[in-house]
């Protein structure tokens, strides 16, 4: 056991280092490195109806360009998830920023954990979703993940929606407020 961990030490390490190679528009490349041509855009390949693209496709689509706007914006993601499929289809797509998956099952949250830059996080949702989005946002802000006047793309999604009479998908990009640093900050504080 103790060879395998070892082992599986060396793969990380010299994984992680690779990764850095890519840093700055990893989908495209850069200069200084080869595209990375295993990452694509989804294609319409399960919507073979006039309907239009399937459930799945558009689930692949949604967090494919989440995550190029994310990108654009340089900022982190936020999602709520009780399965774990849109963290995992984010992740996937290899955002530059952190993509914060806030989830109330304690198994999906460490399912989550083994997903390239995911950062699970358990959070108790309740019926008002503003109220559990300021809370997210809250938390994030006193664990140091965020910073005021920081902008987060929140993404929103999936088949069974948590606060959404239908299947929708939103991104919508907030930014730090007072609110969200507790009341002893605020804003005009440095």
């Amino acid at each position: 056991p103790l060879k395998a961990v070892a082992v599986q030490s060396t793969v990380a390490l010299r994984t992680e280092a690779a990764m850095t190679r890519y840093q700055g528009a990893r989908r495209f490349g850069t200069d200084e490195s080869a595209p990375i041509d295993w990452v694509t855009p989804p294609s319409r390949r399960n919507s073979t109806t006039t309907s239009g693209p399937s459930d799945v496709a558009l689930s692949e689509m949604f967090a494919y360009h989440s995550t190029t706007m994310a990108n654009t914006v340089g900022a982190p993601l936020l999602v709520f998830s009780k399965k774990g499929g849109m963290p995992a289809l984010l992740s996937h797509y290899r955002p530059n920023k952190t993509v914060f998956a806030f989830t109330d099952d304690a198994q999906v949250q460490r399912h989550l954990a083994l997903y390239h830059g995911v950062i699970p996080l358990l959070l108790e949702f309740t019926d008002d979703a503003e109220a559990t989005i300021d809370a997210a946002i809250a938390q994030l802000v006193a664990r140091g993940y965020l910073s005021k006047t920081q902008v987060v793309a929140l993404v929103q999604s999936g088949k069974r929606p948590i606060w959404r009479s239908a299947s929708t998908h939103t991104i919508q990009v907030r930014r730090v407020e007072s609110k969200h640093l507790g009341s002893s900050r605020s804003l005009d504080e440095d």
